[in-house]
C-alpha cells in the first residue's frame, strides 16, 4: 500500500460505499486500482466486515458492491433498490432501444462506447418513429424541440451516473461500467426472478438480453 497514493485507495472505498460503479470511464485511477489483484482483494476484506463484497459487472467493466449479511438493513436496501429498478426500467430500456437506433448499433450499449448528441439529433430530426421515442421520454418537455429534448436525455443520464464527457467540448460521451449493470439486471430479474419486463416482446430489446 506504501506505493500507492492514499487518498486514491480511501476515495475508492468512500464512492463504492456510496453505491457508485467504479470503471476505467467514470473513475479511471479507481478503476486502475482495482484491477491489481491484491489491492483488489484487500478492499474486498475491508468491505466484507461491513456486511459487503466487491462484484463485477458481467463484462468485467465495472466494480460494485453487493450485501453479503441477509439481515433487516439489507433486506430494506434490497428492496428499495428493486423497487428502484422495477418503476425505472421501462424507461431504461426506452431510452437504451432509441440510442441503439439513433446510432445505427447492431449491438446491446457497451461500456466505453461513445455517444454524440448531434448524431442523435440529426437521426431523430429525420425519422418520425425516433422523434415519437424521443418525445414519450420523461425527460421531453411538453412542445420542446429535438435539441432540447436530446440535450435533457444527455443530462439524465449523466446524472445517473451512465455517460461521462469524452471531451471537454460536450459533443462526445462515453457509456460507463453503470449500463453493463443495468443490463445484467435486466436479465437477472429475467432468468431468476421470472418476472415479465415492462414492454418486453420487441426485437430490439430481445437482443440486448
Amino acid at each position: 500500500m506504501s506505493d500507492l497514493p492514499s487518498p486514491v485507495y480511501t476515495d475508492t472505498l468512500k464512492r463504492l460505499l456510496q453505491g457508485e460503479v467504479l470503471c476505467p470511464w467514470s473513475t479511471p485511477e479507481q478503476a486502475r486500482l482495482l484491477q491489481d489483484s491484491e489491492l483488489r482483494s484487500r478492499v474486498d476484506e475491508w468491505v466484507r466486515a461491513l456486511g459487503y463484497e466487491l462484484a463485477e459487472t458481467s463484462g468485467g467493466a465495472g466494480y460494485y458492491l453487493v450485501h453479503t449479511r441477509v439481515d433487516e438493513p439489507a433486506r430494506a436496501d434490497a428492496t428499495r433498490l428493486f423497487g428502484e429498478i422495477m418503476v425505472s426500467l421501462r424507461e431504461h430500456l426506452n431510452v437504451i432501444n432509441l440510442l441503439m437506433e439513433a446510432t445505427d448499433a447492431d449491438a446491446a450499449l457497451a461500456p466505453g462506447q461513445v455517444i454524440r448528441p448531434n448524431q442523435v439529433v440529426a437521426a431523430a430530426e429525420v425519422s418520425p418513429s425516433l422523434r415519437d421515442q424521443l418525445g414519450k421520454l420523461k425527460t421531453s418537455k411538453p412542445q420542446s424541440g429535438t435539441r432540447q429534448q436530446v440535450d435533457a436525455l444527455i443530462k439524465t443520464l449523466k446524472d445517473e451516473g451512465l455517460l461521462v464527457p469524452a471531451r471537454q467540448d460536450g459533443e462526445v460521451y462515453s457509456f460507463t461500467g453503470r449500463v453493463e449493470l443495468i443490463q445484467d439486471i435486466i436479465v437477472f430479474i429475467q432468468e431468476n426472478e421470472e418476472l415479465p419486463l415492462p414492454g418486453q416482446g420487441t426485437d430490439s430489446q430481445k437482443d440486448l438480453l
